[in-house]
């Protein structure tokens, strides 16, 4: 089947099972589920058909669509949080049914944007949050953070 601009083979990867694909890869907080999913994007030319659509805010790059995705993967038991004295501090992991989507999912998206999502996740998830936040900005300037007047 012939691949479409930014990978996805079919037109049915939702965002949410983007997110699906990076924790299937590794366990991941929503700040470095954020800053992957951003750099995904990012260093595939910008061009994914139905992704995320990130704006520069106080912590560099943000889709809150994520959040969206988020609560909906949990709602539908997809993704669970182990628990952790600040919420958005836990990482996300897949439940059995998390893991099954996201394979069927894999199935469908070009392999190299599969290793890149595996790099991705394994270089945001061992980075302190400052110095990924730093990365991320210096790699796209135009989504560096914004400070509010």
């Amino acid at each position: 089947m012939p691949t479409r601009r930014g990978g996805a083979r079919r037109s049915g990867v939702e965002k949410r099972d983007w997110l699906l694909l990076f924790l299937r890869a590794r366990p991941l907080d929503r700040l470095r589920l954020m800053q992957g999913l951003f750099l995904l994007w990012h260093r595939s030319g910008r061009t994914i058909e139905g992704f995320f659509e990130f704006v520069p805010y106080l912590y560099g790059p943000c889709s809150f669509a994520l959040y969206t995705a988020l609560e909906a993967a949990h709602r539908e038991r997809l993704v669970t949080q182990a628990p952790h004295p600040v919420a958005r501090g836990a990482a996300y992991f897949l439940t059995a049914q998390g893991a099954q989507r996201a394979a069927c999912t894999a199935a469908t998206v070009d392999p190299r944007l599969l290793q890149l999502i595996r790099s991705l996740a394994a270089a945001v998830a061992s980075t302190g949050c400052y110095a990924l936040l730093h990365r991320v900005s210096t790699e796209a300037p135009d989504f560096a953070s914004v400070r509010p007047h």
